[in-house]
């Protein structure tokens, strides 16, 4: 079972003051991660955060396969919510790549 500072270290917050000749604004920045590692060719590494000045909800995971050094396998999702007045969320949009490295060594 986690502790409360192990978990603590997987929630992120930032707050920016930003100050230009049109106007100033402070944007707040939420997150939360989480990586696991099943083993050395296998993790899996996610990200959820929410900004108010956007007002977008975004989540990114990836599935990520390195059977040997130098060749990899990425699964990538990514998907954005916007979010209502009411809290209610809508779909944005919808990302899925497959990426695929291979070094060739001679």
């Amino acid at each position: 079972m986690a502790t409360i500072g192990a978990f603590l270290r997987w929630l992120g917050f930032r707050q920016n003051v930003v100050d230009l000749p049109r106007g100033s604004f402070t944007s707040h920045l939420g997150s939360f991660r989480t990586d696991v590692a099943f083993n050395s060719r296998w993790s899996w590494s996610n990200l959820i955060q929410y900004d108010n000045v956007s007002e977008v909800l975004g989540a990114n995971s990836r599935l990520r396969y390195e059977p040997v050094a130098g060749r990899e396998l990425l699964l990538i999702l990514n998907h954005s919510f916007g979010v209502e007045l009411d809290n209610s969320l809508f779909n944005i949009g919808t990302d899925f790549i497959m990426k695929v490295s291979y070094t060739f060594r001679y």
